[in-house]
């Protein structure tokens, strides 16, 4: 058997971390990216807090922070994929990767090259494949979610949340201040319209509908105002520490444009 192919995502927040669950189980050799304060919501089901904390797992797989570029290797051997902290694309680590994956959802500005790797994949608005990279995914909700773009750009962000159970924006949570997250509710707890939920800059956030806190940005990391900190789902049955149909839909796609192989 050939060894798995390597590939780096960047990001790791909850699609970033979808892809990584649904490519590590399908025996891909998957590393990752984050910045020093990431901005995961839904930490539930991201990689994002092993940027702080060293380690966290998604449905028992465990990322560990690589402290160094030359502690990849050692971290796979022991089962985990390595995530590296850095504000750009590690040199070290995609010059042996054969699939670069950008799950960062930065919407633009991305800065990406489908010179960059043998086949790079950009996920989400802004990317445009044949062009920036080899194949985009779409991640808008209906029937194109998890579609492999070949040639042509993704939706552009419409900035409407998507729609569950009837609400769009009111489930969305938003810093009233540029400060500091400081967090009132844990994740998984309900809570009812008008409850504060966080802090932002020392002023309350209040939920704008009933339902379960399904994610909060990691406490004391620094926002601005206007920035989405977390959201409320208003099914009550959702399960937090589970990947999301959206994000495997998307890894999915994913898995479909490894396969295919460049354009």
């Amino acid at each position: 058997m050939t060894s798995p192919r390597r590939v780096l995502i960047l990001g790791a927040g909850e699609m970033a971390s979808g892809i990584a669950v649904r490519l590590h189980r399908a025996r891909f050799a998957v590393s990752m990216t984050e910045i020093s304060e990431p901005l995961a919501v839904r930490r539930g089901v991201a990689f994002a807090d092993a940027a702080c904390d060293g380690t966290c797992r998604v449905e028992s797989i465990e990322t560990r922070r690589a402290d160094h570029v030359e502690d990849e290797a050692r971290i796979r051997e022991a089962g985990a994929i390595p995530l590296l902290v850095t504000g750009t694309i590690p040199e070290a680590w995609i010059s042996h990767s054969d699939v670069l994956v950008d799950g960062r959802m930065m919407k633009g500005g991305h800065g990406l090259s489908r010179n960059l790797a043998p086949l790079v994949i950009g996920i989400g608005p802004g990317f445009h494949a044949g062009d920036d990279c080899h194949y985009a995914i779409e991640t808008e909700r209906g029937h194109t979610l998890g579609r492999v773009i070949e040639s042509g750009p993704t939706r552009p962000n419409s900035g409407i949340p998507g729609m569950i159970a009837g609400v769009s924006e009111g489930r969305i949570l938003r810093a009233t201040a540029d400060g500091r997250i400081e967090e009132s509710l844990a994740i998984g707890a309900i809570v009812t319209r008008g409850e504060e939920v966080a802090r932002t800059g020392g002023k309350p956030v209040f939920a704008a509908i009933d339902g379960i806190l399904r994610g909060v940005i990691r406490p004391g990391t620094r926002v601005s105002k206007g920035l989405k900190i977390g959201d409320v789902d208003p099914r009550m049955d959702v399960p937090i520490d589970r990947v999301s149909d959206k994000a495997l839909a998307i890894a999915g796609g994913v898995l479909e444009a490894i396969m295919r192989g460049p354009a």
